[in-house]
């Protein structure tokens, strides 16, 4: 818009000025013909002086239209026909002038373009003459078209070429943006050590890379922090719990004058006391995990077969629980990644499903590949999980509010293991409600290549 409006701009100043410049052309040759007659007249005549004007201007070969007239007498000299045929002197209308020294008007006189003709009086004596000098607007016209089909082509053309400079420069200017968000993005928990790149510009990009980069190694600090306090505590309580589990099984089986109700109370504990080791063992699992050590191999391997095997083996705690455990799979669906934790992922997704499906439930897994991507489904049968929390359900320590019970055994970290497991290896994990009840939940793998 702005380099339109400066073209338009152009356009009718252009206009303005060569307008301006064909007046006062006139109206210089006008009055050089008034101080002839101011000067001349009395001596010569005005005979010997229209004709000198004439030669000395030459009106027809000029292009130029002139009339000299009389106040008494009238018409003393018109031009003739110019050169170029750009008006006809017979047509131009007499200008009833007298009364203003100088004036200007265009008009039409037989022509393509309008003719601007200058006025100019001159009093000698007891007579009064009208000068009257004209001249076609068509070379003006011509310029303006010219200017005008440049500006048509040429404004295009400048508006490409600023928008693609414009382009390069932004480019440029953000290139530096583009290589922080590209290396922002690859930062996470698990590969916190990287920097953001940091050019040394000077301005105020270089010092937000700067102060960026000092509050990631802050964070980064912050998580070597809290990933060496949960790997020590849960090593550090992993050896006690242990020696109490052992200590309450010893008192539970060798002391028969035990009282049944110390007994029961000596049951709870050891439930307790197998919660908290699986609590530990799921710190100790993520807190591994957090360290990179996801993907301990990368070997080839079937998912296909590894999660058949799983199944059959996992096929005692379904028969146990009354649930029904079918595995169906293509062949060769090969992905590459950690034989162990890729198991340990269809382990804990059997084991969750296995957990909030009901008595005389069903439980499906499903391997399949498609558009470059291997698909672990686990299908159940269950209570599902509220539209609210499926986002949060791989949270650590998230669990629904509905099956927080007593009932229903659970550290909220098996499912955050998965998607951790998951994510390592270049894949995600996420879960869906099915229409006809159940929930439905997918680890998505890149097949091997």
């Amino acid at each position: 818009m702005v380099v339109v409006g400066f073209g338009i701009y152009t356009y009718f100043k252009v206009d303005a000025y060569l307008n301006q410049a064909l007046r006062d052309s006139l109206l210089h040759r006008a009055q050089s013909i008034a101080t002839m007659f101011q000067t001349d007249v009395t001596a010569q005549g005005e005979n010997a002086v229209i004709d000198h004007a004439k030669a000395r201007f030459t009106p027809e070969e000029n292009d130029r239209f002139c009339r000299i007239s009389e106040k008494r007498e009238g018409i003393l000299y018109v031009s003739g026909e110019p050169n170029d045929k750009s008006f006809d002197s017979r047509r131009v209308p007499l200008l009833n002038r007298w009364g203003s020294p100088t004036s200007t008007v265009a008009l039409k006189a037989g022509g393509t373009s309008k003719l601007l003709v200058v006025t100019t009086l001159v009093t000698v004596g007891d007579r009064t003459y009208l000068i009257e000098l004209g001249y076609s607007e068509a070379d003006n016209d011509r310029v303006l078209r010219g200017l005008l089909v440049t500006l048509f082509i040429g404004l295009p053309v400048v508006i490409g070429v600023a928008a693609a400079g414009g382009y390069i420069l932004l480019q440029r200017a953000f290139r530096p943006v583009r290589e922080m968000i590209e290396k922002a993005n690859e930062i996470s928990g698990s590969v916190i050590h990287s920097r953001l790149p940091v050019r040394h510009t000077g301005d105020d990009l270089e010092q937000l890379s700067i102060t960026l980069n000092k509050m990631i190694h802050r964070l980064e600090k912050s998580f070597e922090n809290s990933r060496r306090f949960t790997s020590d505590a849960s090593h550090e309580l992993r050896t006690p719990l242990t020696i109490i589990r052992g200590e309450l099984e010893q008192l539970l089986l060798n002391n028969d004058s035990t009282s049944e109700r110390v007994k029961q109370g000596i049951s709870s504990l050891l439930e307790e006391t197998d919660r908290l080791i699986g609590i530990v063992q799921g710190l100790l699992a993520l807190s591994r995990l957090d360290a990179g050590e996801a993907q301990r191999e990368n070997t080839r391997f079937d998912l296909g077969e590894l999660a058949e095997a799983t199944t059959e083996q996992m096929s005692l705690l379904a028969e146990e629980k009354g649930v029904g455990l079918l595995c169906k799979r293509n062949p060769r669906v090969e992905v590459r990644g950690d034989r162990s934790r890729l198991k340990q992922v269809v382990v804990n997704l059997l084991d969750n499903a296995i957990k909030y499906t009901p008595r005389n439930g069903k439980i499906e897994l499903d391997v399949r590949a498609a558009k470059g991507h291997a698909y672990l489904e686990v299908s159940d049968t269950g209570i599902g999980v509220p539209p609210e929390d499926l986002r949060r359900i791989f949270d650590r320590f998230y669990r629904v509010d509905q099956v927080r019970s007593r009932a229903i055994q659970g550290t909220g970290l098996g499912l955050s293991i998965v998607w951790s497991i998951c994510s390592a290896h270049g894949g995600t994990v996420y879960a869906e409600n099915l229409d006809s009840g159940g929930c439905r939940f997918t680890a998505e793998l890149p097949l091997a290549d």
